[in-house]
């Protein structure tokens, strides 16, 4: 299993570009978030 750390700021990039157009194809127009630890990075 990979861990976060094997993954390049490219690779980081390229999901979060995959995953807001999975989402915009679904029709979806707000994401919401709660700021915690997990995100503190």
């Amino acid at each position: 299993m990979t861990g976060p750390s094997e993954f390049s700021d490219r690779d980081r990039h390229s999901a979060a570009k995959l995953l807001v157009r999975c989402l915009e194809n679904e029709g979806v127009r707000v994401v919401f978030g709660l700021p915690g630890e997990e995100n503190l990075h």
